[in-house]
């Protein structure tokens, strides 16, 4: 088990390091190597029958995702200063963004809309998955849940990496030094 985990993490790690840099990468792996073992273990445990895996619910995966939320704005503020909020106002032109009437709104909504994007889709693909094991398990109880229930361990596998790469990807915008000549 031991050994299962720390190759789980290892590999949320190299995904990391692929994204952000080695260093941020040591940073943040204590966040992305919990939320996708977590994932992953929340995403399996709804393969196994009577259970419900949490990430069935879109509370716990708004959590989460507000969690990253959170995580990426504090620490680009952390790294870049107040002037990680400069890319909200667009491309500078001669020095000044005049494009931030524009670009200030879309970006609010941007990201605004990333964890309300990660929490659905999370839940949606679970929900969805767990309501077809059903139903073919209830319609023919004998062998024929089997392949779906390889295709569910495929939609847990596939989430974890999907929310997980998503909340990396994220980290490492925010925390990605910002040039004067923006």
């Amino acid at each position: 088990l031991a050994a299962m985990v720390d190759g789980f993490v290892g590999a949320v790690f190299n995904l990391s390091a692929d994204v952000m840099g080695e260093k941020d990468a040591r940073k943040f792996l204590p966040l992305t190597g919990t939320l996708a073992l977590f994932i992953f273990v929340c995403n399996i445990q709804g393969l196994i029958p009577g259970m419900i895996p949490p990430t069935d619910t879109l509370k716990t995966n708004l959590v989460f995702a507000l969690l990253v939320f959170l995580v990426y704005n504090v620490a680009g503020v952390m790294r870049n200063g107040l002037g990680y909020f400069a890319h909200f106002l667009g491309p500078k032109i001669g020095g000044f963004p005049w494009l931030f009437p524009l670009f200030l709104p879309i970006e609010i909504v941007s990201h605004l809309a990333r964890p309300v994007s990660l929490s659905l889709r999370l839940t949606g693909n679970i929900v969805a998955d767990h309501k077809v094991v059903g139903v073919v398990a209830f319609m023919v109880p004998l062998l024929v849940p089997l392949p779906f229930l390889l295709l569910g361990t495929v939609v847990a596998i596939v989430q974890t990496l999907v929310f997980t790469l998503l909340a990396i990807i994220y980290i490492g915008l925010a925390v990605e030094h910002h040039e004067e000549g923006h």
